[in-house]
C-alpha cells in the first residue's frame, strides 16, 4: 500500500512538473530529459533513520522533498529546515544529502547510473547524453589501469585502493564529474 502511494505521488509530481513546463513554453523533449533519472548507489547508509524522524509520513515527505531539490541551494535549505525541526542530522542523513548533491552534479551530464563498490565504480550514461565521447576515450587511453570502456554507453573506474569509507566513494563520484566536465 505504501509503495503504491509513493508511485502515485511520484507520478503526480512528474505530471505536475510537465504541466508547469508546458505552460512555461518548454518543449516536450526538455520535459522528458528532465524526467530522466540518475541513480547513485555508493553502498553506504544514506537514509533518514526512524530514530531521527519517528513519524513515517514525515519521513516520506522529507524524502519526497529531498528528491525534488533541483540545486545545491534547495538542498542546503532543506538541510537547515530539518536541523531546525528535528535536531542535528545523524551521519546516515548527512550521507543522504551528500549523495543527493552528487546526483545533482551527475544528472545534467547524462549519467543514468553511478554504482560504486570497494573496488571501483561503473558509470552508465543515458542513450542521448551531451558529453563528448572523446573525453572518456582520452581518459581510457591516458589511464588504462584506471578507466575501462564497458559497452557503448558505460565505463568503469577502478579504485587504486579499496574504498571502504564514505569519503572515498564520494570522491570517486566527484572525480567522474570532473572527468566528464573537463
Amino acid at each position: 500500500r505504501q509503495r503504491q502511494m509513493c508511485i502515485r505521488d511520484r507520478y503526480m509530481d512528474l505530471l505536475e512538473r510537465a504541466i508547469k513546463a508546458l505552460q512555461a513554453g518548454s518543449s516536450l523533449k526538455s520535459i522528458v530529459d528532465n524526467a530522466e533519472t540518475c541513480e547513485v548507489e555508493l553502498g553506504i547508509n544514506a537514509v533518514i533513520p526512524e530514530e531521527f524522524i519517528h513519524d513515517v509520513q514525515r519521513r516520506l515527505v522529507m524524502y519526497k522533498r529531498l528528491s525534488a531539490c533541483e540545486n545545491k541551494a534547495a538542498l542546503d535549505d532543506l538541510q537547515v529546515e530539518m536541523i531546525d525541526r528535528f535536531g542535528l542530522l545523524p551521519d546516515h542523513t548527512k550521507n543522504l544529502f551528500r549523495v543527493a548533491e552528487l546526483k545533482l552534479k551527475l544528472k545534467p551530464l547524462g549519467v543514468k547510473k553511478f554504482d560504486v563498490s570497494k573496488l571501483g565504480g561503473k558509470v552508465i550514461l543515458h542513450d542521448h547524453y551531451d558529453i563528448d565521447p572523446m573525453l572518456i576515450i582520452k581518459q581510457v587511453q591516458m589511464k588504462p589501469a584506471r578507466y575501462k570502456l564497458d559497452g557503448a554507453s558505460a565505463f568503469r573506474v577502478h579504485a587504486q585502493t579499496e574504498m571502504t569509507d564514505v569519503d572515498a566513494r564520494l570522491a570517486l563520484g566527484y572525480e567522474v564529474v570532473e572527468m566528464l566536465t573537463a
